[in-house]
């Protein structure tokens, strides 16, 4: 099986959404085995440290799902703060919280899936589910 590669990626332009919140979008390939196919957007938000003289680097978060909005989820974060399960004031204060929305989910694009008929098709179809895309 041979695999596409995937195109350079744009520089991310964020925009002030809140305090301390920046949002962007980025485009993903519709079909992960179609890396250069069809585009859809999904929401992406940062909330930068607080002591940016401090900063240390960044950290990408996912608060799990199914179906929760991480960007909502961050966006709540600041209020949060030092609560069991919530980012402890002193890494809000030295790292960038990254946050992505999955498809579908929050203020990112959905992915239409098959039809009852293409289902049942692809249920007689052989692959190995261990492949993506195989």
């Amino acid at each position: 099986m041979s695999t596409a590669s995937a195109p350079s990626p744009e520089a991310l332009t964020w925009s002030e959404c809140g305090k301390n919140l920046e949002c962007t979008t980025i485009e993903v390939p519709q079909e992960y085995t179609e890396p250069a196919g069809t585009q859809i957007p999904l929401a992406v938000m940062r909330h930068r440290a607080t002591d940016p003289g401090h900063r240390i680097g960044s950290l990408v978060f996912n608060p799990g799902g199914p179906g929760v909005s991480a960007t909502e989820t961050l966006r709540n974060l600041p209020e949060t703060a030092g609560t069991p399960g919530a980012f402890s004031r002193a890494v809000l204060a030295t790292f960038d919280i990254i946050a992505m929305d999955p498809r579908g989910v929050g203020r990112s694009q959905a992915v239409h899936c098959l039809t009852d008929e293409q289902r049942v098709d692809a249920a007689g179809t052989a692959f190995d589910p261990s492949v993506p895309g195989g």
